[in-house]
């Protein structure tokens, strides 16, 4: 950026060149509301001894404070970096770095080797769980040439048939509507609740200013809070409910913005395979929304890719082998029971 950072200025010696600010300090400044006149307290919770979370912003207290930036150039600017698919800073590239986890659920991250010869460098990924007090879960490293193979295989099935993308969509949203009918059921219980404590908060109030006693006042302040706290509960949930919502609604505008998109990619890279470059990858895995779990079973690694909330499991292999019925070494390779059928390893 050229701008002086605060550790340049104070002299602090640094891995960075002067002048070049992280990528995540960047991002939390343009996503900062108290440039826009809202900076909000106790952001930070402290749990344990040492695990500390974020807030959300409707459990915070807003504090008002002069604005130095227009809020329509910081409504522009959140609905850049929503479009934009953060990773963080990545020295070596990662085709689905922030979109992979663990059996066990955690996690993973990027993470690199070397033996002997250090000029080569190996690239994995790593469950994060290993950080936590309970320890790793025993899951090995998975290599990253092979389960980023194993995606973009995967991708470039669906870029080559725009009608079975098209079929993945439409079976999609069919089922999206079921979801969000009973979401929308949900969301009208939620409502009535909310209005039904509402009104016996407001008796309870009213109560309360034609009390004459302290002790009957302080019992109907106590029967207010609880009434209140419950109010705060339910709303959470139905904003909740709402969020969910957007997430799960899958709209014709959509499928055809994203099938035309991958027919456009298609046309335009009519020589695109598996050696594509690592942007083109990207841009299609993320158009995609493809997602991963990486798992072993029975000594195999598995690459679940999920997309379209159906489970696609993949054998881990760095380049694509044709099928066959015995291994290298003369063996019939072995079968693995999984969703979907069987699939040889």
């Amino acid at each position: 950026m050229g701008i002086p950072t605060p550790g340049d200025e104070k002299g602090y010696s640094r891995k960075w060149p002067a002048g070049e600010w992280n990528q995540k300090v960047v991002r939390d400044i343009l996503k900062n509301t108290a440039y826009i006149g809202v900076w909000y307290a106790k952001r930070k919770q402290k749990i344990g001894k040492r695990k500390i979370v974020t807030r959300p912003l409707e459990e915070c207290i807003p504090v008002p404070m002069p604005p130095i930036v227009d809020p329509a150039v910081f409504a522009t600017a959140q609905t850049r970096l929503a479009a934009r698919d953060y990773t963080g800073r990545q020295r070596y590239q990662y085709l689905v770095a922030g979109r992979v986890k663990c059996s066990c659920g955690y996690a993973m991250h990027g993470s690199t080797a070397s033996f002997g010869n250090r000029e080569k460098v190996y690239q994995y990924y790593k469950c994060n769980r290993y950080r936590e007090a309970a320890g790793p879960c025993g899951a090995p490293k998975f290599r990253q040439d092979a389960v980023d193979a194993t995606v973009w295989r995967f991708a470039l099935e669906l870029l080559r048939d725009p009608e079975k993308l098209l079929k993945g969509y439409k079976e999609a949203q069919s089922a999206s509507y079921e979801e969000q009918a009973v979401l929308y059921r949900q969301i009208e219980q939620i409502e009535r609740q909310i209005a039904e404590q509402e009104t016996t908060l407001a008796e309870i109030l009213t109560d309360k200013r034609q009390a004459r006693s302290d002790s009957l006042k302080a019992h109907l302040t106590e029967d207010a809070e609880r009434v209140g706290e419950l109010i705060d509960s339910l709303k959470a949930k139905r904003d909740a409910l709402h969020e969910r919502l957007e997430e799960e609604g899958i709209t014709d505008e959509f499928i055809g913005d994203t099938v035309e998109f991958m027919r456009a990619m298609r046309d335009e890279l009519r020589d695109v395979d598996e050696t594509a470059d690592f942007e083109t990858q990207r841009v299609i895995v993320t158009r995609l929304n493809l997602r991963v779990t990486l798992r072993v079973t029975d000594g195999v690694q598995w690459c679940d890719i999920h997309w379209l909330r159906k489970v696609y499991p993949r054998v881990c292999e760095k380049t694509h082998k044709s099928q066959r019925t015995t291994s290298s070494s003369g063996r019939r390779p072995l079968r693995l029971s999984v969703a979907g059928g069987s699939c040889a390893a």
